[in-house]
């Protein structure tokens, strides 16, 4: 209910702005049909005159290249957009989609390394074929961008950075109540006076 009245109000209000959904797929019991009629998520933004844009995140220039032109065009025509970013669901714990449902815990963080050692066979092998993280690593690699050093240091540095912020947000205060409203905007005035 909620996406739907956020998509009927920023369509009736001509309001510029991008939606983005990442859509992994339902799990191997969950098909599509049992919880929306429509075939494609994209047709419910459309429905409501919404832009709205499918794209397959396993090949990242495609997926970059939709976004750009997606956001130029909500920029410009001062309306919404939806992007549809699909992608493959994570692996279960067993990589058989039965044994708890999705979850990280079944491959980790993202190695770098599968990008040039990608195993072609187990149970794993599609998803780290069609990784977009690993993608766009063998992309910059096929282009010369950079070589493998180059990309395991880089990934080192990020890796390093989001840790930090994870212990950064985990030791930081909880902020007051009252914050909650702080630099809320209604019409072209601060919410509460």
């Amino acid at each position: 209910g909620a996406v739907f009245e956020t998509f009927n109000l920023a369509s009736l209000w001509s309001l510029p702005v991008l939606y983005v959904c990442e859509n992994n797929a339902p799990g191997p019991y969950t098909p599509r049909r049992s919880g929306l009629v429509m075939t494609e998520l994209s047709d419910l933004a459309r429905t409501l005159d919404i832009r709205s844009v499918a794209v397959d995140t396993s090949d990242p220039t495609a997926a970059f290249d939709a976004a750009v032109a997606l956001a130029d065009w909500v920029r410009t025509e001062r309306k919404p957009g939806f992007l549809e970013a699909r992608t493959v669901i994570w692996p279960s714990r067993g990589g058989g989609g039965d044994e708890g449902g999705p979850s990280l815990a079944a491959t980790g963080p993202t190695v770098i390394d599968r990008a040039w050692d990608t195993p072609s066979d187990g149970p794993l092998a599609e998803w780290f074929a069609s990784d977009p993280v690993l993608q766009m690593a063998r992309l910059v690699l096929r282009e010369e961008v950079a070589d493998r050093a180059e990309i395991s240091t880089l990934d080192e540095a990020v890796s390093e950075q989001v840790v930090r912020a994870v212990q950064a947000a985990r030791s930081a205060p909880w902020p007051e109540p009252q914050a909650a409203f702080a630099d809320v905007f209604v019409g072209s005035d601060l919410w509460p006076h």
